[in-house]
């Protein structure tokens, strides 16, 4: 009698399929506790695991901080870059910082730093001019194993926009300017990795016929140089992959520069670009979560979080706090568990997760212009 009342318990716990019931998912612990008062927080080493962040200031330097647990940016170095600095660029393995920016003569160039993931700190190794002697104009960088591709913008009436390829020597980070990336295509713009598909995708117009603008995608040939794989025509606007590889989201620009819609484009495996929704939209270009099932924008007087539809790659409002900050842009940790509205006055942080959780925690660290992330060994 007792064994089968034990039994009959033991059938009334584990549900009627014999299978235990799912235990309920466990709070986020951070998400859980007041938000930190990060102006307190101490100056230590990075811890393996955590996230290192540089950040351009209105001084012309990169300043590294690291990401402690509780979310806050503490800056643990500073250092200079050449003049009109741009883009920042990390090398895939996590060693070495690339930076745009203009020498005296106007010409653009790159500033290499060498990265003590340890000790939270950089170090300059040299500095290397980009194009044919020519005067322009800083532009986005994008860093590949034994390649980096920078572009330049046209100064004035009668120079145009390119984009260059440089030789990466892995042991030591140091650059050889080696030319042009990618011909024939006309001020070529906005450069944009997915490194899932092993794809470069750019804005670009035609020579000859005059045509365009299309989004191209281009991908390294045996020798590093840039062949278009594929091409769909699309109006300029901002745009940005999916980092799991399938989708790449498009804000086109409207006769007044402002953004109005958002078109949806499937990459396949080849890197060609299908067109699957386009819908209304009066946010900024949104930012996508490392595993793409999640995008983040800012809305009027919010950031908000939207699930990603993956079939369509289509956008829906999961969640949403208030924002009152200056205009911030949005970054996502490479770890996936925090959002960084980030403003010249202050990065502000937020709790997040694939699922499209959103949770303020405050205050983060101080401002400045287009955080790239590395994670610590």
């Amino acid at each position: 009698m007792k064994a089968a009342m034990t039994l009959a318990v033991l059938l009334l716990g584990a549900g009627c399929h014999g299978v235990a019931p799912p235990l309920p998912e466990a709070a986020d612990p951070v998400a859980a506790t007041p938000p930190p008062d990060c102006s307190q927080a101490v100056p230590r080493p990075p811890l393996p695991g955590s996230t290192l962040a540089f950040l351009t200031s209105a001084e012309n330097t990169v300043r590294t901080y690291s990401i402690q647990s509780s979310g806050c940016w503490v800056r643990l170095d500073e250092d200079l870059l050449i003049d009109s600095a741009a883009a920042k660029a990390v090398h895939p393995s996590g060693r070495f910082l690339y930076a745009s920016g203009r020498f005296t003569d106007f010409r653009p160039g790159i500033r290499v730093f060498a990265i003590d993931r340890a000790r939270g700190a950089l170090t300059a190794l040299a500095d290397v001019a980009v194009g044919d002697h020519v005067p322009g104009r800083p532009g986005s960088t994008v860093a590949l194993g034994d390649r980096l591709y920078t572009l330049s913008g046209a100064l004035g009436t009668g120079y145009h926009n390119d984009l260059w390829e440089l030789a990466v020597d892995a042991d030591n980070g140091l650059l050889d300017f080696l030319g042009q990336a990618h011909q024939p295509s006309y001020d070529p713009s906005l450069l944009k990795l997915s490194a899932a598909r092993a794809t470069l995708f750019i804005w670009a117009e035609q020579y000859s016929p005059r045509d365009g603008p299309f989004i191209r995608a281009l991908r390294p040939d045996g020798a590093g140089r840039l062949e278009m794989v594929a091409q769909v025509r699309a109006q300029y606007g901002v745009f940005e992959p999916d980092p799991s590889g399938h989708f790449l989201w498009h804000a086109p620009w409207d006769s007044a520069g402002r953004i109005t819609s958002l078109e949806v484009f499937r990459i396949d495996p080849g890197g060609a670009l299908e067109r699957t929704v386009a819908l209304p939209w009066d946010r900024d270009l949104p930012v996508p979560h490392p595993t793409g099932k999640v995008l983040y924008a800012n809305g009027p007087g919010t950031v908000e979080a939207y699930r990603v539809d993956p079939a369509t790659g289509r956008p829906t409002l999961s969640a949403g706090v208030p924002y009152a900050g200056a205009k911030a842009r949005l970054s996502v940790d490479p770890s996936g568990d925090w959002l960084y509205a980030v403003s010249e006055d202050e990065v502000r942080a937020y709790r997040t997760d694939d699922g499209g959780a959103l949770v303020e925690r405050g205050r983060a660290g101080e401002g400045g212009f287009g955080p790239v992330f590395v994670r610590v060994p």
